[in-house]
């Protein structure tokens, strides 16, 4: 609720209030766009992506969501059982999507902790003391072993 009328960090002509008109677009406004229109950043119109975004669907078609998720959530699945034999603590599987999973490290973790990663071509997302891991259809259980391995060597 509290979002609906936030300050977007991108201030462009297609999130302001009225750019849908383009007779008026000359007539700029520093208003926003209502709700979350207030945040898009560009990609409404970049007609240029329309034909890959059409193909993705396709592809997502094809290989069935339900394909999707579960291989994706096989992986987070593999991420679980080896945190939680490290000690890590993960958010509960009931309470989580198929394709992501947060790693609770504590104020122990180091404050650069992304960028060491990064530089063992492993890239998370840390949010505060939790890593959130998002696998993705080209990753592999080695690459599971790999992130924990990486995340052992420079987070420990």
């Amino acid at each position: 609720e509290k979002y609906r009328e936030g300050e977007p960090i991108e201030h462009n002509w297609i999130n302001r209030r009225g750019s849908q008109d383009f007779s008026r677009l000359v007539a700029y406004q520093d208003a926003f766009q209502p709700g979350a229109r207030r945040y898009d950043v560009g990609e409404r119109s970049n007609f240029a992506l329309l034909p890959m975004a059409a193909e993705a669907l396709r592809q997502l078609i094809d290989w069935e969501v339900g394909n999707v998720s579960e291989t994706i959530g096989t992986l987070t699945d593999l991420i679980e059982e080896k945190a939680e034999g490290l000690g890590i603590m993960t958010t509960p599987k009931k309470r989580r999507v198929r394709h992501m999973i947060g790693l609770m490290l504590g104020h122990d973790a180091p404050d650069d902790l992304a960028r060491r990663l990064t530089t063992h071509n492993v890239f998370v997302s840390v949010r505060g003391e939790s890593v959130r891991v998002s696998p993705h259809l080209y990753n592999t259980e080695r690459d599971v072993d790999l992130l924990f391995e990486i995340l052992e060597r420079v987070a420990g």
